[in-house]
C-alpha cells in the first residue's frame, strides 16, 4: 500500500497547481483561441475545463499529468475536445463552435489510427453534446466511442497495463476511462430512456478506480479487482471499496432496472432489495459525500444521485402519483407512464423520498457548475415527482413542497447558464408550477 503524505492538502489545489516546466508562451492574437498552447497560462478554455469539469468526469489524465504527455506526443484530438467542453463555461459563443468542428473533425479523421485518447475526446463530446440539448449527436458519437472502446479492449483488465507505459497515473486514467464510459452509457440510459445501457451486458474484468486524492496526486495503490464489487457486503474488508467503484455499483443497479423494464416484468422486488443493500453496507465516511480532506466527494455524490434516480425511475410508474398532459415537464424524456391503483401504496412513499433527497443535494456547498450535466436532468426528475404529488391530492406539507420546488428551480436556473438541457428544463418547471400557483394548488398556509 502506497502511504502519501501527512501533510494538509486541498484536492483543488492537486488538480490545478501548474506545472513548474511550462513556458510563458502567450497567444499571439486573443482572437486566435484554437491555437492557444497548453503550455501558455493563458489558455482559459484548459483552465476552465479542469476548474468545472474534470471532477465530475474524472478519466482524464490529472492536468499536469496530461501536460507534461502533451510536450512529447500529439495530443491535440484530445485537447481540442477539452477546450471545447472548457469553453461552453465562457462566454466565445464563435470560440464553442469553431473548437467543437474542429474537435470532431479531427476525432472522426479516417486517416488518424483510433485509441483509448480517442474514446476520451469523444466521451467529452458525448457530454458536452447531451448537456446543450443534442441528444441525437451525443446518442451518435456515444455509440462510435464505445465501439472503438470494444474494438481495441478497453473492457479488459489487460488494456491497462498493456498501454500504460509502466506509468501507474496512466494505467489508472484507462481503468477510469472504461469505466467512466460505463456510467455515461447508464447514466444517458436513464435519464432519458431512449437507449438501452449496452456496455452493462459486455464482460469486463477491468479493475476498479482508486480514491480521488490519490489519483489527482499520483499515489496509485495497487488496483481492487472487480470481483469486490459484485458482492461487497461479502467482501474482504482489508481492501475498501473506493468512491469511484460505489459509483460504478450503482449505476449496476441501474442496469438491473432498465434490462427488468426491457422485459415488462413488474416484480420490483429485487432493484429494490439492490437499492436498500447497497445504502446499508456504505461504510459510514461514505454516507456524508466529504473525502478524507474535507472537500466535495462528487463520485459519492454521483452515487447517491444514481441510486435515487433508480428508485423513482423503479417505483413511480407503480405509484399513486399521477399527472396530466398539460403539466408534463418532457425537457429530459418523455412522461413516465403511471399505472396507479388508487392506494398510497409503498411506491408513493418511495419515490416521494428520493425526490426530496434529491431536492436535498441541491443545497450541498459545491458549485453547482462542477456538477455532471446530466445532474440537471436528475434534478427535472425530482421536479416532475412534487409535481405529480401536488396533482394527485396526496396528502403534503405544501410549504416544505414549495421550497423544494424552489431549490430545484433555482438549481437548474444556475445550471442554465452552461447548459441547454437545464434551460429546457427549468422554463418548463416554471411554466408548470406557475400554473399550479395560479389555480390555488400551492398556496402556502404562511404569509
Amino acid at each position: 500500500m502506497i502511504t502519501p503524505p501527512e501533510d494538509d492538502f486541498m484536492i483543488t489545489d492537486i488538480l490545478l497547481s501548474p506545472a513548474s516546466t511550462r513556458s510563458s508562451e502567450t497567444r499571439a492574437d486573443s482572437g486566435e483561441i484554437l491555437r492557444l498552447d497548453w503550455h501558455a497560462s493563458g489558455d482559459v478554455c484548459l483552465d476552465s475545463f479542469y476548474s468545472n469539469f474534470h471532477l465530475s468526469h474524472p478519466f482524464l489524465l490529472p492536468k499536469p499529468d496530461l501536460a507534461a504527455r502533451a510536450r512529447t506526443h500529439d495530443m491535440e484530438p484530445l485537447l481540442t475536445a477539452v477546450r471545447w467542453v472548457g469553453s461552453l463555461y465562457l462566454k466565445s459563443l464563435s470560440a464553442q463552435l469553431n473548437l467543437f468542428d474542429k474537435a470532431h473533425g479531427m476525432i472522426y479523421d479516417t486517416t488518424k489510427t483510433k485509441d483509448g485518447f480517442t474514446v476520451q475526446a469523444m466521451m467529452l463530446l458525448v457530454l458536452g453534446l447531451g448537456g446543450s440539448g443534442r441528444q441525437e449527436e451525443a446518442r451518435k458519437v456515444l455509440s462510435d466511442a464505445q465501439a472503438i472502446a470494444l474494438e481495441i479492449g478497453m473492457n479488459t483488465r489487460a488494456y491497462a497495463v498493456s498501454h500504460g507505459e509502466s506509468t501507474p497515473v496512466l494505467e489508472e486514467s484507462w481503468r477510469r476511462t472504461w469505466w467512466d464510459l460505463y456510467v455515461i452509457d447508464g447514466l444517458i440510459a436513464g435519464v432519458h430512456r431512449c437507449t438501452s445501457f449496452p456496455l452493462f451486458d459486455v464482460p469486463c474484468n477491468v479493475d476498479l478506480p482508486c480514491e480521488e486524492f490519490e489519483y489527482l496526486a499520483g499515489w496509485i495503490p495497487p488496483p481492487t479487482s472487480i470481483d469486490n464489487l459484485m458482492a461487497p457486503e461479502f467482501a474482504d474488508e482489508s481492501q475498501p471499496l473506493s468512491s469511484y467503484a460505489y459509483r460504478i455499483s450503482a449505476i449496476r443497479i441501474l442496469g438491473n432496472l432498465v434490462r427488468l423494464r426491457e422485459t415488462k416484468n413488474t416484480n420490483t422486488n429485487q432493484v429494490q432489495s439492490l437499492l436498500t443493500n447497497w445504502q446499508l453496507h456504505l461504510p459510514p465516511h461514505k454516507r456524508d459525500c466529504l473525502q478524507q480532506d474535507g472537500s466535495p466527494d462528487e463520485m459519492m455524490f454521483q452515487a447517491f444521485m444514481i441510486v435515487h434516480m433508480t428508485s423513482i425511475l423503479l417505483h413511480l410508474p407503480h405509484s399513486q402519483i399521477t399527472f396530466t398532459p398539460a403539466h408534463s415537464i418532457t425537457s429530459c424524456a418523455a412522461q413516465i407512464e403511471v399505472h396507479a391503483d388508487g392506494i398510497h401504496n409503498a411506491h408513493t412513499q418511495h419515490a416521494l423520498h428520493s425526490a426530496n433527497e434529491i431536492s436535498t443535494m441541491v443545497t450541498y456547498p459545491v458549485p453547482l457548475q462542477t456538477h455532471s450535466p446530466l445532474f440537471s436532468c436528475i434534478v427535472t426528475l425530482s421536479s416532475i415527482v412534487h409535481v405529480g404529488k401536488i396533482l394527485s391530492g396526496i396528502p403534503f406539507d405544501i410549504d416544505r413542497t414549495r421550497q423544494q420546488l424552489g431549490l430545484n428551480i433555482g438549481a437548474l436556473t444556475q445550471m442554465a447558464r452552461i447548459w441547454k438541457i437545464a434551460e429546457d428544463s427549468v422554463r418548463q418547471t416554471r411554466s408548470v408550477t406557475g400554473e399550479l400557483q395560479r389555480g390555488g394548488m400551492m398556496k402556502s398556509g404562511r404569509w
